[in-house]
């Protein structure tokens, strides 16, 4: 196999066909594909809080090949080091992390490091399939602490594969089932990441990205840090014809996050088994007298104000909610008063969370 140098200075692997024709003729025009496959170098610079972050220099190819890449057959995956995922030690692990409408998720080693490979099937007849490329080149330059990095595509006939870390072993949704409502540290590890979501949110709308299918299942947990996964690329085959014009996918995009905050507080305070009957209380206050006071500044938080940002959050109306900013902003020099469960002495009943991380503030 070959790299074939583009004039932009992108290269891509191949044989000695076109990158249109080794993508099989139709499936993708070649001025989507160059784009697709070109990986620049991001001129972000990472906080020194990111830690997690692969570091720039590294490509998922092992023979040191471009992060795009054009792919003739499945060996081709394998001759660049890439291997699905297999634990010897726990055979009966999944490799596959998920399923869904929009494709397979897939662990998978790469390396040196394991990797979650996404595969799509490519529709150049889908009108928005072809519009979501330009956001997969957005999504290519961000950097931020709780956003998965896409670190690598290719194709193979009229499928796109991406790659992306990190993978964890486990999401919001398993992390909510723990109920360590009595451990300080896992309740500041869910109030903090309601502001740290937020922001991680508010930085990809200001991109220009829309994520589409925010769920407990797309947030991963690594020792504590919320990680907002399946970027983009989750709504990249969404064709949803009944759809209002006029539809808003960011305003969808905080509703969406309204509900995920809403598990997030309740699962702070109540026990498992009594989350389908728990509620946040609210203050009563209109929509827009809430969105009043969430300009007000830093504030200590109680329960009610909590039921009110899940309320804006959440409304009917898209054009009572905030923005993913106004969130963000409200959350970000705020705390909240939490009982300890653990049994304080009289007088330090209260452990102040912070409702955005260390990382974020």
């Amino acid at each position: 196999m070959s790299y074939r140098k583009y004039s932009d200075g992108s290269s891509s692997s191949s044989s000695s066909s076109s990158p249109r024709d080794n993508a099989r003729p139709g499936a993708i025009p070649s001025k989507v594909l160059r784009k697709l496959l070109d990986f620049r170098p991001t001129s972000t610079q990472l906080s020194t809080r990111q830690t997690w972050h692969l570091p720039p220099q590294w490509t998922w190819d092992i023979r040191g090949g471009p992060r795009g890449q054009v792919h003739t057959s499945a060996t081709d995956f394998q001759d660049a080091g890439g291997r699905e995922y297999v634990d010897m030690a726990f055979p009966g692990k999944q490799k596959v992390l998920g399923k869904g409408a929009y494709g397979e998720v897939m662990r998978v080693s790469c390396n040196g490091r394991y990797l979650a490979r996404k595969r799509t099937s490519i529709d150049p007849k889908d009108e928005e399939w072809m519009n979501s490329m330009d956001e997969i080149n957005i999504l290519k330059q961000l950097s931020h602490q709780h956003i998965a990095q896409l670190c690598g595509v290719y194709v193979l006939g009229q499928e796109l594969y991406s790659l992306s870390y990190p993978v964890a072993e486990k999401d919001l949704y398993s992390f909510l089932r723990e109920g360590k409502i009595y451990d300080p540290t896992w309740v500041q590890s869910l109030i903090g990441g309601l502001g740290c979501l937020s922001r991680a949110l508010a930085y990809a709308h200001a991109a220009g990205i829309k994520h589409r299918d925010i769920h407990a299942g797309n947030v991963l947990v690594i020792g504590g840090t919320m990680i907002l996964c399946d970027w983009g690329l989750s709504s990249a085959s969404n064709g949803s014809p009944g759809r209002r014009a006029g539809y808003d996918v960011r305003a969808e995009d905080v509703r969406r996050l309204g509900r995920v905050f809403e598990d997030m507080i309740l699962a702070s305070q109540t026990d498992w088994n009594q989350m389908n009957k728990a509620r946040i209380p609210t203050s009563r206050l209109k929509s827009k007298d809430i969105l009043y006071r969430m300009t007000s500044g830093p504030k200590r938080i109680e329960n009610a104000d909590f039921g009110d940002l899940v309320k804006v959050m959440t409304s009917d109306e898209e054009k009572k909610r905030p923005t993913a900013r106004q969130v963000a902003d409200y959350l970000r020099l705020s705390d909240f008063a939490w009982a300890w469960r653990g049994g304080m002495p009289d007088g330090e009943g209260d452990v102040v969370c912070n409702t955005c991380g260390s990382c974020c503030v």
